[in-house]
């Protein structure tokens, strides 16, 4: 079996430094007031795309690629090395991941972060320490729900669809599962997934990991 992890969200909680960019760049961009305060709390998760037609509707017009890509370099600029050194994995992480690797259950790291940010977060937080192997998008069009990111995940792991389960806190990587084929595990986000097999965090699933390892063992 091999796990699948979503980064933000389910791994760090840096979805309030995301939310704080972004309303920073709509400001910058929009003008500040334009998009209401509170506005992107309930909407952090969703995958870029799906946030900027969102938006383009509350404002009444279609954003421009120009506008995107500027709210986007604005939102970068609070991506910070002190901004992101706050940022923290949440508790059970580590001994998640030492108790895969102990007992030789593969795992890697599947995010719908694109590369500029990611590089960034992987330098400061050294997150190659963690997973050897973390896929993100190659462009716009292949993130999420697209299910490029898993797809490809599989192909880096050697693994069979059938014995790989995706582990994130949103609707849309359950949907991204879906689409690869593969199984899904919800975590935190209990309002959206309770539909899902669903922990409350980290630390229950490692709980539940550690009294079912025959079932994510090969």
């Amino acid at each position: 079996m091999a796990l699948i992890f979503d980064l933000d969200g389910t791994l760090l909680d840096s979805l309030q430094l995301h939310k704080k960019g972004l309303e920073y760049g709509f400001n910058i961009v929009l003008g500040k007031g334009t998009i209401p305060y509170g506005f992107l709390s309930q909407r952090i998760r969703y995958p870029a795309e799906t946030l900027f037609e969102l938006v383009s509707k509350k404002i009444g017009r279609n954003l421009t690629a120009t506008e995107i890509k500027r709210i986007m370099a604005e939102k970068r600029r609070l991506l910070t090395y002190a901004n992101i050194k706050k940022v923290r994995f949440y508790k059970g992480v580590c001994a998640l991941i030492k108790l895969l690797m102990r007992n030789k259950i593969k795992f890697c790291i599947a995010t719908a972060m694109n590369t500029k940010e990611l590089r960034k977060f992987k330098r400061i937080l050294k997150l190659n320490d963690l997973s050897k192997i973390i896929v993100n998008p190659d462009s716009p069009k292949h993130a999420k729900p697209d299910p490029y990111i898993l797809n490809k995940a599989i192909r880096l792991l050697k693994v069979n669809k059938t014995k790989s389960v995706y582990i994130g806190d949103s609707p849309y990587d359950a949907v991204t599962a879906k689409r690869a084929e593969i199984g899904f595990i919800g975590v935190f986000n209990r309002e959206e997934l309770n539909k899902y097999e669903f922990y409350s965090s980290i630390e229950a699933l490692l709980r539940m990991v550690q009294k079912n390892l025959f079932r994510f063992e090969d």
